[in-house]
């Protein structure tokens, strides 16, 4: 391999290694954005609740 080409691979190399920083990066985003939104439905989900058991006694 001439020395040309080890530099290539270097330069090749060191794009892969930051494209796999920024998309680790990206995927902890997105896992944290995904807890926040299970989490919002989860509350939605428990009011929700709330609101039909209230709309039930007064129903009965």
């Amino acid at each position: 391999m001439s020395q040309r080409d080890s530099l290539a691979t270097d330069e090749r190399l060191n794009a892969l290694e930051e494209e796999v920083l920024l998309l680790w990066a990206a995927s902890r985003k997105y896992n944290f954005d995904l807890h926040v939104l299970e989490s919002k439905a989860q509350d939605a989900e428990d009011r929700l609740e709330t609101v039909a058991s209230q709309a039930q006694k007064v129903m009965h």
